[in-house]
């Protein structure tokens, strides 16, 4: 089974978003002493200021975690 051009260049661009995505939850700062931060439970609901480098990084993961599922549909539809 061969794969095409744009399903080899999705599966790279996603295997970069994930690298970033891992990047920019490392940098976060932990909002509590517990491991559920760790597991991303602990920035959830809490309440930030949007224009903090927290903010900044919550909005980053968001759109890059949209930007990663959007990317998954269309290697899905082009590797058929």
């Amino acid at each position: 089974m061969t794969m095409s051009i744009g399903a080899i260049v999705g599966a790279i661009l996603m295997i970069i978003v994930s690298i970033i995505i891992i990047c920019a939850v490392a940098a976060q700062n932990p909002k509590n002493g517990d491991g559920v931060a760790a597991l991303g439970g602990g920035s959830t609901f809490a309440s930030t200021n949007d224009r903090s480098v927290g903010g900044m990084l919550n909005k980053l993961i968001k759109l890059l975690v949209i930007a990663f599922f959007v990317l998954t549909i269309v290697v899905f539809i082009f590797a058929k």
